[in-house]
């Protein structure tokens, strides 16, 4: 005669800690080719959990081996939507006891995905020569204003040889230069970068 011993297991499983972090250097940023990491902390050990991520099924990794502490990442490409990340984790134990799918963090501010290249317009290049703006004598000073299709950081501009961060915010810029000798103005955006071409005689 042989006996065996069923246990019991009532006891639904939960998250203790869910965190989503970005490999971007801002926190709250993520662009093409970071990575999302989704870690959390179950209240037991688990089969297997499901996960969404950035709408996107992720596996999930148990490198501990315990079944309590998972990972997923997924690496944001150009097909994932523009906005802040969200996620859903469906798992639950052994036993069949299912916890309630979670779709927040414990801590930390959301982050929002920006896979859209920022562009250049309306740029002109111009000086305050009286008589032709487009000219400039030894000492006048010349001006590049330009605005980008979205907020962007501080941008860096050569102009005239020389290399200096742009003056405004947010979308509208400027920057000035002072000719060192007969300057015809030229000033134009291709894609992604803006080209100047001071033609000096």
């Amino acid at each position: 005669m042989s006996s065996s011993i069923v246990r019991l297991d009532t006891s639904i499983p939960t998250l203790a800690s869910v965190t989503l972090s970005t490999s971007n250097n801002s926190q709250n940023l993520a662009k093409p080719g970071d990575n999302l990491t989704l870690d959390f902390t179950v209240s037991e050990d688990i089969p297997q959990p499901t996960v969404n991520l950035a709408g996107h099924a992720v596996i999930p990794s148990n490198s501990s081996g315990d079944g309590k502490t998972w990972q997923a990442v997924y690496t944001v490409d150009n097909t994932t939507l523009n906005e802040n990340v969200s996620f859903n984790i469906g798992f639950s134990d052994a036993a069949g006891n299912v916890g309630d799918n979670v779709t927040t963090v414990t801590s930390g501010a959301p982050i929002l995905v920006d896979t859209e290249v920022p562009t250049l317009s309306n740029v002109q290049l111009v000086s305050n020569n009286t008589d032709n703006s487009s000219l400039a004598k030894a000492g006048e000073v010349i001006t590049l204003s330009f605005s980008s299709s979205e907020s962007i950081d501080r941008p860096s501009v050569t102009l005239g040889g020389e290399t200096k961060l742009a003056f405004g915010s947010g979308t509208s810029w400027t920057t000035t230069y002072e000719a060192v000798s007969y300057t015809h103005l030229r000033a134009h955006e291709t894609g992604r970068n803006l080209v100047c071409r001071l033609l000096l005689e």
